[in-house]
């Protein structure tokens, strides 16, 4: 079997899953659709959760795409997938751990189902944004910056080690703690002209080749 379950602690009668590794070790997936039910012994389980570091360091899968149904993913769930170029969150997505993608350097999409009452991913921008608050929560090197989205969340690009360079626009408001913190390869941020932005603890700690921090 390629994954693993056990009893949701979230959701009663349902399940959460994970990898199973032994399976997947030498087994190469173009796309891996995570299911929201599941077959063991003829019986149909119901999957709303991936877990914690679920599919953590998998570097199996290209593209990855959760079912509708799944309501959580977990912390770390997918760091580690480097050969990880999309993933696809459902509708039903409903909450987002930390650091869902740390150190996913290969990674160049992220969309949420345009039925998602929670999160959207707007204008292409290939982040996760919570409609409430017009957070950006998960980002990668390709992520872009609508307006409408002022603030970008704690961790939102944490270990995003294919992010190269950075250009704050103007209607940033807030960037929470930890947001860019770990991305190793960033060189360059340049911040908007005239732009008044809060920044959270720690915004670009462990950026080790940062060398050109540009005020206009």
């Amino acid at each position: 079997r390629l994954f693993r379950l056990s009893p949701s602690q979230s959701h009663r009668s349902a399940y959460t899953i994970s990898a199973n590794k032994d399976t997947l070790v030498d087994e190469i997936i173009d796309t891996l659709v995570i299911p929201a039910v599941v077959k063991v012994e003829g019986k149909e389980c119901i999957v709303k959760d991936i877990a914690t570091n679920g599919f953590a360091n998998c570097g199996f899968a290209q593209h990855v795409i959760i079912s509708e149904g799944i309501e959580t993913v977990g912390h770390a769930a997918f760091s580690g997938c480097s050969a990880m170029k999309s993933i696809a969150f459902p509708s039903s997505l409903r909450e987002l751990g930390d650091r869902v993608i740390l150190g996913c350097e290969s990674l160049e999409s992220i969309t949420v189902s345009e039925a998602n009452p929670i999160f959207d991913s707007r204008d292409g921008c290939n982040a996760v944004v919570q409609k409430s608050g017009s957070t950006m929560l998960l980002g990668c090197a390709n992520t872009s910056f609508p307006k409408g989205v002022d603030k970008i969340g704690k961790q939102a690009f944490f270990g995003c080690s294919g992010l190269e360079s950075l250009k704050i626009p103007s209607w940033i408001r807030t960037i929470g703690d930890y947001a860019f913190a770990g991305c190793t390869r960033l060189s360059g941020v340049t911040l908007p002209e005239g732009g008044e932005i809060q920044f959270g603890l720690s915004v670009f700690d462990g950026c080790s080749s940062l060398g050109q921090f540009h005020i206009p």
